[in-house]
C-alpha cells in the first residue's frame, strides 16, 4: 500500500486494498524529485473519499444521476434521460469500455454522428465527475467518438424568402419572418409572452428558461420586428404568450402549414433551425461585430458564431441596421 512508479509509466501511482478489492490509480503526477509528497497527497485524499462513500464498485449509474442532474442544463439532463434507459439500475464498474461503445454504435443506426456524440459527451462529462471528484471509478473507460460529416446549413437568399413568405398562411409568415430577423430558436418564439415585451427601451427580455443556455437575455428589434409583434391580437384569455392560433399558444411553427409552404416554395431541404443560420450570416455580412452576434443569439462566445455563419454574397440592402 502507497506510493509507488511504475516502468511504463512517468506518473507516480498508487495501491491500497480495501474489502478484498485492490485499487491502483494514477495520480497525473509526473515522476520528477520532489513531486512524491504531492502524490501522496491525492493518494490520502483518494482513500479517505473511498472509506467515506464505501466500495465505488456498489455505486451506481442512478446514484451518480441523482448527485449531478441538477447542475446540468436543459440540453445535457435530456441527454441524460436518454441515457438512463440502458444505464438506470447498473453498476458503474458494469460501464466498461465494451459496453459503452456498443452503446454507442446502437445510437449511431438511427442517429446523425454529430447527434451520438453530443450525446456521449455529456456522459463522459458525468463519467468525469465520478472519476475525479467521488472516486466512484478509478479510471475513465474509453468512449468512441463518431466521425462527423461537414455540414453547410443552406442559407436563405432574399429571392427564395420573398417566394416562402408568399406561400405561407398569415400567422405561419409572421413567425418565419420574425425568426430571419431575430434569429430566436422556435421553442423560445413559440414562448415569447407580452409581459417580456419593454416598449418604451424597444427590448424584449427573455428569461433564462427559454434560453438553450439557461441565460436570460435582453435584446433590441428591429422595427419590423416590433411591427410583427404589434399585429398579433393580444386578446384578454389566459395565455400570455403573443404568437397564438384560435387563442392557444403556437406549440410547433414547423409543422403542417411550414411543411407545405416548403413544397410549394421548393425549398424542401430548409429546416426551420435553418433561418437561425441565415440571420447568424446576414448580421455577418453587416459586419456586426462578432461579439454582438454571440451576445443576441445567446451564445456563450463568437465560437459558435461561425458555426452558425457561412460568408457568401447576396442583396442584403433590404436589412435595416440595429
Amino acid at each position: 500500500m502507497g506510493v509507488y512508479k511504475r516502468k511504463d509509466s512517468s506518473y507516480w501511482w498508487y495501491t491500497f486494498t480495501l474489502n478484498a478489492r485492490r485499487y491502483q490509480y494514477s495520480t497525473k503526477i509526473r515522476n520528477k524529485r520532489d513531486h512524491k509528497q504531492y502524490a501522496y497527497q491525492v493518494y490520502q485524499e483518494h482513500l479517505e473519499r473511498v472509506l467515506q462513500l464505501g466500495d465505488y464498485t456498489e455505486q451506481t449509474w442512478d446514484d451518480l444521476c441523482d448527485r449531478y442532474f441538477a447542475v446540468y442544463n436543459r440540453v445535457d439532463q435530456n441527454n441524460l434521460k436518454l441515457l438512463n434507459k440502458h444505464f438506470s439500475g447498473k453498476k458503474l464498474s458494469q460501464l466498461n469500455r465494451d459496453y459503452l461503445n456498443q452503446t454507442v454504435d446502437y445510437y449511431a443506426i438511427r442517429r446523425k454522428p454529430a447527434t451520438v456524440n453530443r450525446v456521449f459527451n455529456t456522459l463522459r462529462s458525468i463519467l468525469g465527475k465520478a472519476y475525479k471528484e467521488l472516486g466512484w471509478i478509478t479510471t475513465l473507460p474509453y468512449i468512441k467518438k463518431l466521425k462527423e460529416e461537414d455540414f453547410i446549413a443552406p442559407i436563405l437568399s432574399s429571392e427564395n424568402e420573398k417566394t416562402l413568405l408568399a406561400t405561407l398562411p398569415e400567422l405561419t409568415r409572421d413567425i418565419v419572418a420574425f425568426a430571419l430577423l431575430t434569429g430566436l430558436r422556435k421553442g423560445a418564439m413559440t414562448k415569447l409572452s407580452w409581459d417580456m415585451i419593454d416598449s418604451a427601451q424597444k427590448k424584449i427580455s427573455i428569461p433564462g428558461k427559454l434560453m438553450k443556455n439557461n441565460k436570460a437575455i435582453s435584446i433590441p428589434l428591429p422595427k419590423e420586428a416590433w411591427e410583427i409583434i404589434y399585429r398579433q391580437p393580444r386578446g384578454r384569455g389566459i395565455y400570455r404568450e403573443i404568437f397564438k392560433y384560435q387563442g392557444k399558444p403556437i406549440k410547433n411553427p414547423a409543422g403542417t402549414a411550414w411543411k407545405n409552404g416548403l413544397k410549394k416554395a421548393g425549398l424542401q431541404h430548409l429546416r426551420f433551425h435553418d433561418l437561425r443560420h441565415t440571420w447568424a450570416t446576414r448580421m455577418m455580412e453587416k459586419q456586426v461585430p462578432q461579439d454582438t452576434i454571440a451576445y443576441l443569439g445567446g451564445w456563450a462566445d463568437t465560437q459558435m458564431v461561425n458555426r452558425y455563419s457561412k460568408q457568401r454574397q447576396v442583396d442584403v440592402s433590404y436589412l435595416d441596421e440595429y
